[in-house]
């Protein structure tokens, strides 16, 4: 066996080519599905984490994912807004106990979400601690997690606008500056990426509260031509005021925090029987999607099968030639005393070969997939 290794390492060094072709092919043949089979358990535990760690939602009656990807991982799905009174109404409801947190996450800067909610209890609810400052104290301060920090390359002192709206329009409320007073620890989850604020300042930059400048006597459109962001200062803070009715502001979403099973089957029943309200189980609706995307995967697996058996029969015809074009070699080694056997077995090892480095390829971009796909998926 030592000599079939010997001449079978010999000709893989002698047609490097050929053995490298073949094992990139090889490798990528498994290597493809064994990564989306990584990816898809990866985001399965940690959404599914997330889920089951998020007893209830309530939002707007319609697309139940979309309320979902919401509340948990702020997408905007277009749900439509419920009313911050909705908070008041489950907290002091006698037929079941429960608290509730709001969101309301419908904008960004650079791309990074902007939470607003009520910080001391979703930082307790979620376990979230701050890793660098304090909490904000005042309206126009944000807290960023950890890799929403990094990625945008800002810390505890410096300033953050949040994004446009309407780019054309200069009439609308314009961009909010944000002063980041905390930076939160690292954490594995959506959390991680997004800039969280009070849910008044939130209802600030979507427009349903503003201040008065002093300094300002032109008419709102002449004035958002020359003024870039608004900002929340202590000498202007108390200017800022809510147009209506504050029970009637919108959230995006509500978290509820029942206090035993019998309080959230209430409040499921009460709120699902509304024709406003739905009350999803993040657990079960998460079992939903998930299922749907590995009705997916099955038929990407499909294909990977079809593809993988042309790619062996093409291995097999690859071969299958190169045993027929070495027809000489083998002669001239069963002249120097190598009998049937060896010969056989030289052939066995150089496959071995190929299909170990195939295997450093799946497991080289494996652990690659691992690394990256936290980060890819941004949950």
């Amino acid at each position: 066996m030592k000599s079939a290794c010997y001449l079978a390492w010999k000709y893989t060094k002698a047609h490097k080519g050929r053995t490298l072709i073949l094992i990139a092919a090889l490798g990528l043949l498994l290597f493809l599905p064994t990564a989306v089979t990584l990816v898809i358990r990866s985001y399965d535990a940690r959404m599914g984490a997330r889920a089951d760690a998020t007893p209830m939602i309530i939002g707007a009656k319609g697309n139940r994912y979309d309320l979902l990807l919401q509340a948990l991982f702020f997408r905007d799905g277009r749900t439509d807004d419920v009313p911050f009174g909705l908070i008041e109404r489950l907290e002091s409801d006698l037929a079941f106990a429960a608290k509730a947190v709001p969101l309301y996450a419908r904008y960004t800067t650079q791309d990074a979400p902007i939470v607003g909610t009520d910080l001391s209890a979703y930082f307790d609810f979620r376990g979230l601690t701050i890793g660098q400052g304090k909490l904000p104290e005042m309206m126009g301060q944000a807290v960023l997690g950890q890799g929403a920090a990094r990625r945008l390359g800002v810390t505890v002192g410096d300033t953050l606008t949040s994004d446009r709206v309407n780019l054309y329009d200069l009439s609308r409320t314009m961009p909010l500056q944000l002063n980041i007073v905390g930076v939160l620890g690292a954490t594995n989850s959506a959390d991680n990426e997004a800039v969280f604020i009070d849910v008044k300042t939130a209802w600030i930059i979507a427009g349903h509260g503003h201040g008065h400048d002093p300094e300002a006597h032109q008419s709102q459109a002449a004035h958002s031509a020359t003024v870039t962001a608004i900002e929340i200062t202590p000498e202007n803070a108390a200017s800022f005021h809510f147009h209506g009715d504050e029970a009637e502001l919108p959230l995006s979403a509500v978290l509820v925090l029942p206090e035993t099973d019998k309080d959230r089957t209430l409040i499921t029943s009460r709120y699902n029987a509304s024709a406003n309200y739905q009350a999803l189980r993040p657990a079960q609706v998460m079992d939903e999607l998930m299922g749907l995307v590995l009705r997916i995967k099955k038929l990407f697996d499909a294909n990977t099968a079809l593809v993988g058996i042309a790619v062996v029969l093409l291995i097999g015809l690859v071969v299958a030639l190169s045993m027929k074009l070495r027809e000489a070699e083998r002669k001239t080694l069963h002249k120097l005393g190598c009998g049937k056997w060896l010969i056989v077995q030289v052939q066995v090892v150089e496959l071995a070969i190929v299909l170990a480095g195939a295997l450093v390829i799946v497991a080289a971009g494996s652990a690659a997939v691992m690394v990256v796909s936290p980060m890819l998926l941004g949950v």
